[in-house]
């Protein structure tokens, strides 16, 4: 402990002085914020790094047993070997010594915000940040949860962001002792019932039984579903196209039949997985879409009915005390939202209104909505999503169209 002597002073003003040292010495809040970016990258690395070279050396002395030794199982000795390292991987008894724990502990450690971390979970996550460069997470929510990655749709706190980097770079980890071991899906379960037939310590009886756990979760994460012996495993793939929402098929003459082998959007339902529920209501005039996290105005008809140029100019003025919203967002904080993201918001298969049932939208219209995307050709033309039946279709930017808001995803 460094020990600071201020002489001639009082007590209670040595006390002071000591506070006002100890509390000019917190990093502001961009260093802090910092601090937590690298703590992620130098984690992350390390996290990867021990769980490569974990699988690797129980794969190691499978190799050695079967390729140079030829013999036909992998022996005890290996047994015991995999499950020591695949214990590292997967550990049930919650004290920390997991690679994954220490992984979330030391990014949690940097990046919660308080103490001597003096950023905020806003400036984490991008919204109503208070540092000039926020790290902008909320903005990973969708794909996350799209790109096999896992996830709500949306990032609101800061552990579903620690959780997203975590199916990263496990899925990295087996991408990469996949490569480094053709033969991982075949000796993987090789080893099984050797490892299987050990008997845990007395003192650590789930040693076994979580080594099993951790080395079966690797096999079927990099197998798929195709049970063909061939690695299938991708991290991070681009994010299906949104389910339409269509569940029911129908007839050349629009009659309601069994959708079996129809080949329609209602039978296949193709598309990113629909979260549920499908909306968070934030209790500040916001809605969270958990399906794209994008954040949207709750009162779908605050502006009216206006030109284009308005309603760009109205959402791009939209701040806190307006259109019930009490979020702290600040004009520029808001947008009018472009087609596609609007077209996000439909549910095909319904209408009036083309939304998804139990939407906590008010106000929300039978009507167009402005887009902020100009018509390719046209340009003097704007597209427009319309609410009643899910038309899309351009107009002039002249014409009245209604409009709402959103932020985030930029």
């Amino acid at each position: 402990m460094k020990h600071i002597f201020l002489a001639g002073l009082s007590s209670g003003a040595v006390f002071v002085a000591m506070f006002a040292t100890s509390a000019s010495a917190l990093p502001p809040a961009p260093t802090s914020l910092n601090a937590c970016q690298k703590a992620v990258k130098v984690e992350g690395k390390k996290f990867v790094q021990n769980y490569v070279k974990a699988a690797a050396t129980c794969l190691e002395n499978v190799s050695t047993d079967l390729v140079q030794k030829n013999l036909g199982t992998p022996s005890t000795a290996t047994a015991n070997a995999c499950v020591t390292q695949y214990r590292k991987i997967n550990d049930t008894r919650s004290l920390g010594e997991s690679l994954v724990e220490k992984l979330q502990a030391r990014i949690l450690a940097k990046c919660t915000p308080g103490g001597s971390n003096t950023h905020t979970l806003q400036d984490i996550l991008g919204a109503g940040a208070g540092v000039p460069q926020p790290l902008g997470t909320e903005n990973l929510g969708s794909w996350c949860a799209g790109a096999s990655l896992g996830g709500s749709g949306t990032i609101t706190a800061l552990q579903a962001w620690v959780d997203c980097i975590t199916a990263a770079h496990t899925c990295a980890a087996r991408l990469a002792f996949a490569s480094q071991y053709p033969r991982a899906l075949d000796w993987l379960p090789a080893v099984q019932p050797a490892m299987s037939g050990l008997t845990p310590p007395a003192s650590d009886p789930t040693k076994v039984s979580d080594a099993l756990a951790g080395l079966n979760a690797d096999d079927a994460a990099i197998e798929g579903s195709s049970n063909d012996g061939r690695p299938q495993l991708a991290c991070g793939g681009q994010p299906l196209p949104l389910k339409t929402g269509q569940t029911t098929c129908y007839d050349s003459g629009g009659a309601v039949i069994p959708c079996a082998g129809t080949g329609q959007d209602g039978e296949y339902q193709a598309g990113t997985p629909l979260p549920s529920p499908r909306f968070t209501v934030n209790g500040n005039g916001t809605v969270t879409d958990n399906l794209t996290g994008l954040m949207w105005l709750q009162n779908a008809n605050c502006f009216g009915a206006r030109t284009w140029a308005q309603a760009l100019a109205d959402a791009n003025g939209l701040a806190s005390g307006a259109c019930g919203l009490s979020d702290g967002s600040a004009a520029g904080d808001w947008r009018l939202p472009n087609r596609h993201e609007l077209e996000s918001l439909r549910d095909l298969g319904t209408f009036s209104p083309v939304l998804p049932a139990g939407h906590p939208f008010l106000n929300f219209l039978n009507s167009g909505y402005w887009s902020s995307t100009t018509h390719a050709y046209y340009t003097y033309e704007a597209w427009n999503v319309d609410f009643n039946l899910g038309f899309v279709f351009s107009t002039s930017k002249a014409d009245i169209v209604f409009v709402t808001a959103v932020r985030g995803g930029v």
